[in-house]
């Protein structure tokens, strides 16, 4: 996670705790829980140039649907740069490019939390989606819901990591996750 979310009753590491033991205990945190908060993985620094890049991404993204000469133009915009999200108004899955301040964020990311990862991830393992969820004020709550069913699902499981790139609070609507 980045600067300040709300932990919501997981157990929660500081990034040199989860950084400095690569056996760690929030590798343990992973395995008996399904998740855990590490605050503070992404600098506070990476976050705020992150959010920057992708308001100017995200508005860029909007003026180029708007500007599109045909509605199926807009459509394929729509389609190519956001994912399906519940809720959508006031709430955006922007797909994110391997910009500059996307790479140095996840860098900084595998950098304290690669560790803990090893011991859920085998070599095999693939980034299957990188994007940024955005809830402007005004966004419905999304009711509970699985982004992943589990129970047939003919892929191979998922690792789901989640960064805050603001202090978050309960008024916000962060993000709720339930126990494996």
């Amino acid at each position: 996670t980045g600067p300040g979310p709300v932990a919501c009753g997981w157990r929660s590491f500081g990034a040199e705790e989860a950084a400095g033991d690569p056996d760690s205990t929030v590798s343990g945190a992973l395995e008996e829980d399904g998740c855990c908060v590490v605050v503070g993985a992404v600098p506070r620094e990476q976050c705020a140039a992150l959010a920057e890049y992708l308001d100017a991404a995200l508005a860029a993204a909007e003026r180029g649907i708007a500007a599109a000469p045909e509605e199926r133009d807009a459509e394929a915009l729509e389609l190519a740069l956001f994912g399906n999200v519940r809720c959508r108004k006031h709430r955006f899955d922007f797909k994110l490019p391997l910009s500059r301040e996307v790479c140095d964020a996840m860098l900084s990311l595998i950098g304290v939390i690669g560790g803990a990862l090893e011991n859920q991830v085998s070599a095999q393992g693939r980034l299957a989606e990188l994007s940024c969820l955005v809830s402007d004020p005004g966004a419905e709550r999304q009711q509970l819901h699985w982004d992943t069913p589990i129970a047939g699902n003919a892929c191979a499981a998922l690792l789901t990591t989640f960064v805050a790139l603001q202090d978050i609070s309960e008024s916000m609507g962060q993000l709720g996750l339930l126990s494996s």
